[in-house]
């Protein structure tokens, strides 16, 4: 037998070695028939009649233990402080969904010492299996900002709920050794479509509170839909800004009007970030978001809709970082937004 023209040993029965081989696909097939999948070895491997030296003549139950046996043993990773998977995935080089794919009950937030699998096993013969995977899946809703001018910024109402759409997706999905490592998406049917939420918001300016030192489009407002403050500016050495904790995907919004200047992710600091420049040298921050709305260069309104809250980067629980910035130096954002949410 040869594997990608590498002599692996000679046998003396053909037929009990293509069932040794046969069994090794059967073991990653689906227990019923599925004419849209396909089983085969991902090397070219060959059964090659001929007169071998007798030295090189094996038992079939010798030649299973040659093709099983691993050519790669599989590799953990043990978490540190401020690890979590898309943190691990890129320290080891690995696509997060491959990582994910090995460890499919991983949480985000990992125990300091966790085992994490980066690599698996790789026997002698992987086994690929492509098959057609049909998967109904929620589509999520847009969020339609309307202006009410009678009421001032910071308000805000939802006034129609958004719900989730649902989709028939059909994928066809390729294995290697029972772990994803490919998607193609086929086609994609629409059965429910979603419903846009409609959140009112207020657009009425009340008195300018632009820290001195720059110029502004407007006031700065609380930057989240609620939520309280978890740590002050200075609440620890290097704490540069305000910490507004709030539930996961809480809506984060523009504290006042600008252009984004930077859109950006790191996984020791900030994690998910958005830089506001509101002009004569004042600029916002907010940090560890899980979802960004905004890109570079895009215009925002005060009130604007532009991130969700979440604990990426250095955080130890889902808030917003929140930062005012005049000419590089680092205000206190309790001075013009005070300390507990208006609504």
């Amino acid at each position: 037998m040869y594997v990608n023209d590498k002599f692996f040993g000679a046998v003396e029965d053909r037929t009990r070695l293509l069932a040794l081989l046969d069994g090794i696909k059967d073991q990653y097939r689906s227990e019923e028939y599925d004419p849209t999948e396909t089983v085969e070895f991902v090397k070219e491997v060959e059964a090659r009649d001929g007169l071998y030296p007798v030295t090189s003549v094996i038992s079939i139950s010798e030649m299973g233990d040659v093709v099983t046996r691993e050519e790669q043993e599989q590799r953990i990773y043990t978490a540190v402080q401020g690890d979590a998977p898309i943190i691990i995935a890129q320290k080891n080089g690995i696509p997060y969904s491959q990582l994910k794919a090995l460890n499919p009950d991983i949480e985000q937030s990992l125990l300091v010492g966790q085992e994490v699998l980066v690599s698996k096993a790789v026997p002698a013969l992987e086994v690929k299996v492509v098959r057609e995977v049909v998967e109904e899946v929620e589509t999520n809703f847009k969020i339609e900002q309307i202006q009410d001018a009678s009421q001032y910024q910071g308000y805000v109402k939802i006034a129609q709920q958004g719900e989730k759409g649902l989709n028939r997706v059909t994928s066809r999905v390729s294995y290697i050794d029972g772990i994803e490592v490919e998607r193609e998406e086929i086609s994609n049917e629409v059965l429910v479509e979603p419903i846009t939420e409609k959140v009112v918001v207020g657009g009425k300016r009340p008195l300018d509170q632009i820290p001195s030192g720059g110029t502004s489009s407007g006031n700065f407002i609380w930057p989240a839909a609620g939520g309280y403050v978890s740590c002050g500016f200075y609440g620890y050495w290097g704490h540069t800004g305000m910490d507004i904790a709030c539930d996961a995907g809480t809506p984060v919004y523009a504290a006042a009007s600008g252009t984004v200047t930077k859109v950006a992710y790191n996984t020791t600091g900030y994690g998910y970030h958005i830089l506001i420049n509101h002009g004569g040298g004042v600029e916002t921050l907010y940090a560890h978001n899980s979802k960004l709305y905004v890109k570079v260069g895009e215009w925002v309104e005060q009130g604007q809709l532009i991130a969700a809250v979440g604990r990426t980067g250095r955080a130890t629980g889902n808030h917003v970082h929140f930062e005012i910035r005049v000419n590089g130096k680092y205000m206190n954002p309790a001075n013009y937004i005070g300390t507990v949410c208006p609504y």
